[in-house]
């Protein structure tokens, strides 16, 4: 995820924008603006305060759309990511505080959580002010995702994607007691 980026949209091939996007990484809110699913990276961008975010498809292990207020209170699309967002003093959130009010507490939950951090993944969640565009933005996806799946994977397109009807908890126990 890069938070400091150029973005044009004339210099992108665009499937899909959708104004009024609420962009949320690990309960860290960045504000509303304009996502753009272009070919070549997801884009967000909010022109109140001058600040494009980017995110590589390569990076996306699993997204869908979702509406259950244990995800979120209203319907989204959530994607998860194979890193672990960690906010910069550079990256402005909606309420103005950046990261360095937390930075010695972060630091020091760092070094004792290093080994559970490598398998920790981000969580980014879009909300629209409109839900009824999700299913445009989750259509937008699924056609430029493919573009950028590695063909070294064994594993089904079906795997990557979900949608509302999904579960997010593992339910390994649930299919054993049966």
């Amino acid at each position: 995820m890069d938070t400091l980026v150029n973005f044009n949209e004339e210099d992108e091939i665009i499937q899909h924008s959708e104004p009024n996007i609420a962009f949320i990484v690990d309960e860290v809110t960045f504000g509303k603006g304009t996502l753009y699913v272009a070919e070549s990276k997801l884009y967000w961008k909010n022109d109140a305060n001058n600040q494009t975010v980017s995110v590589d498809y390569k990076s996306m292990c699993v997204f869908g759309t979702c509406n259950h207020p244990t995800v979120h209170e209203k319907p989204c699309m959530q994607i998860i990511v194979d890193f672990t967002f960690k906010p910069s003093d550079s990256v402005p959130f909606q309420n103005g505080n950046s990261h360095e009010n937390n930075s010695v507490n972060e630091e020091e939950n760092n070094v004792e959580n290093e080994e559970e951090e490598e398998e920790m993944k981000s969580k980014i969640k879009l909300v629209p002010d409109n839900p009824e565009c999700l299913t445009e933005i989750y259509e937008a996806f699924t056609r430029v995702q493919p573009l950028h799946n590695s063909h070294d994977s064994d594993s089904e397109d079906d795997e990557f994607y979900y949608n509302e009807n999904d579960e997010f908890e593992d339910n390994d126990e649930d299919e054993n007691m049966n």
